[in-house]
């Protein structure tokens, strides 16, 4: 899993380090070798920047007006819905578990397909701290979101989740 996580972040970084057009080229020629682009602002990235906020205020209402009806979550490759993302909410309050979220790096891309359409994503490295009393734990995810629209459509989840679960317990 460590591997795995660390390929990721390998990967991202090496995808993140690429420069981002100046300006618009003025030819009605596509280079036939682009197929996209990163960028370090956007409302994208705002988007899930709010997201991780609402996680540490545990606020679900806030948190579901970021995604679309239709998302699906991706966490370590089990696939749940809306509904099912936020019952570890209701979970984190019942036990009195606190979050705190530290994002580093955050980059969105823009990915043009050869047939004109495009998929916007945003990426980052995300330490959780979850603290019940005086214990605590964190945990590592690198996350990624796809947008649709102006809401997250798919998010993709990766992480350890071996002291997560025991933390739970």
């Amino acid at each position: 899993m460590k591997k795995i996580l660390l390929s990721l972040i390998v990967i991202t970084t090496i995808i993140s380090c690429s420069t981002t057009p100046e300006a618009k080229t003025t030819s009605d020629k596509v280079d036939p070798n682009l197929s996209g682009y990163n960028y370090r602002r956007s409302a994208y990235i705002d988007a899930i920047k709010a997201t991780i906020k609402d996680f540490e205020n545990l606020d679900s209402a806030s948190y579901k007006t970021k995604y679309s009806d239709t998302v699906l979550f991706y966490d370590n490759g089990k696939i749940t819905n809306l509904t099912e993302n936020v019952k570890f909410f209701k979970t984190c309050i019942a036990k009195k578990i606190q979050i705190k979220a530290t994002i580093s790096p955050i980059w969105a891309s823009k990915f043009i397909h050869k047939d004109g359409t495009s998929d916007d994503y945003v990426y980052q490295s995300v330490t959780i701290k979850f603290t019940k009393g005086t214990k605590s734990v964190e945990v590592l995810y690198f996350q990624g979101d796809q947008f649709k629209d102006g809401k997250i459509v798919r998010e993709y989840n990766y992480y350890d989740p071996t002291n997560l679960n025991l933390f739970m317990k």
